[in-house]
């Protein structure tokens, strides 16, 4: 535990809740998230918290800008990889695509030497798509992991369970994804800030992977050169095979299609909801007005066609008007109460307004229907 007195102006501006000098305070607190990898099981408990204390409040400094990732997170994945590479330029595993699993065998035509040997490398990767029309997720769960993944997305290294830097950081995109992405995006799926996970080294395992002097990456020995080679080849053989916008499988594309038919379809549902929504609040608002209006004019007519009748000289054609006219406001009765929308739930204040307006109406049938009647 550290517990730091009178701290330097660069550590007390981390704690400032402003947008001056944010990229900074993001590239730290990346830098600082995910000390041991969130997404195993927990085999070292270790805890990472960076308290701020003032004289207002006391709040975790690596969580003040949203949680970092866990493995629950994987499940909400659109596009899960787990795996192991060989070290040898194989890599054997599975591949879940939306909610269908498949098992993916990838071989790098690279030469093998002993001498570039790496060692096993275990992968656990979620991938999430960039439109939600594209997701299985609802609303809520797609914002909540862009939201993350905007924050921490990239893909991090463990060397037993403890994080490697500098990768997982925004600017650590050392397979050089969005490299790819810029020159094709239909051929190179893969987008490094939409994805998160991991690539865990052993010291037993991959001794020759060795962090630089500066502990800021990996020496770029004969092993890593291989390592990176085995890796990019992987991702770029496995967009080809079923993420590219020509690719050899058409499970992804197909799977696509039909959920961005059924997200299209909902939000048509979700728009006509809305509408009808703000139709019956506007009616529910206009209603008052509309009966006063209905009530006022009914009464004319009723009065016009008493003085009508008791003239002994009246004609029917000189009534036939003003009876038309009474008709169509008998017809207009059951509308003058608004209708709730069949996708819409009113609220108990909207429900008690319309059982009001209902029994004004009833008042009013009672009160004019005698009158017709005369």
């Amino acid at each position: 535990m550290f517990l730091i007195f009178d701290p330097i102006n660069q550590i007390i501006e981390l704690s400032e809740k402003d947008d001056d000098n944010r990229d900074e305070k993001m590239f730290v607190l990346t830098s600082l998230s995910g000390f041991t990898n969130p997404f195993k099981e927990k085999t070292i408990h270790i805890s990472t918290i960076i308290n701020i204390h003032t004289e207002s409040e006391q709040y975790d400094l690596l969580t003040s800008s949203g949680n970092f990732f866990t493995r629950s997170d994987f499940d909400l994945a659109d596009v899960f990889i787990n795996g192991k590479f060989d070290g040898k330029g194989g890599f054997k595993g599975q591949i879940r695509i939306y909610d269908q699993i498949i098992d993916y065998d990838y071989l790098n035509p690279r030469q093998r030497k002993s001498s570039s040997f790496y060692g096993e490398i275990p992968i656990e990767l979620g991938y999430s798509q960039g439109e939600e029309k594209s997701s299985l997720l609802t609303e809520q769960q797609f914002a909540g992991l862009k939201a993350k993944a905007t924050l921490y997305g990239g893909l991090y290294i463990y060397r037993d369970e403890f994080r490697v830097l500098p990768y997982g950081r925004y600017n650590a995109d050392f397979l050089n994804f969005e490299e790819r992405r810029s020159k094709r995006a239909g051929t190179y799926y893969f987008s490094y800030r939409r994805m998160f996970g991991y690539l865990g080294l052993e010291r037993d395992k991959n001794p020759k992977l060795i962090d630089k002097s500066s502990r800021e990456g990996l020496i770029a020995n004969t092993q890593y050169q291989s390592f990176v080679n085995d890796v990019i080849g992987f991702f770029v053989t496995l967009a080809q095979d079923y993420f590219a916008t020509e690719a050899k499988e058409s499970l992804f594309l197909d799977k696509k299609k039909q959920i961005n038919a059924q997200n299209e379809a909902l939000q048509a549902d979700k728009a006509r909801e809305k509408a009808e929504k703000i139709a019956f609040t506007k009616s529910l608002t206009s209603y008052p007005q509309r009966l006063e209006e209905h009530q006022t004019k009914y009464e004319h007519l009723l009065t016009t066609l008493d003085e009508k009748l008791n003239n002994i000289n009246i004609t029917y054609s000189e009534v036939e008007d003003i009876l038309d006219e009474i008709q169509k406001l008998d017809l207009e009765f059951k509308g003058l109460v608004p209708k709730v929308p069949k996708r819409y739930k009113p609220t108990e204040t909207q429900k008690e307004r319309l059982y009001k307006f209902e029994s004004r109406l009833n008042n009013y049938i009672e009160l004019v229907t005698p009158e017709e009647k005369h």
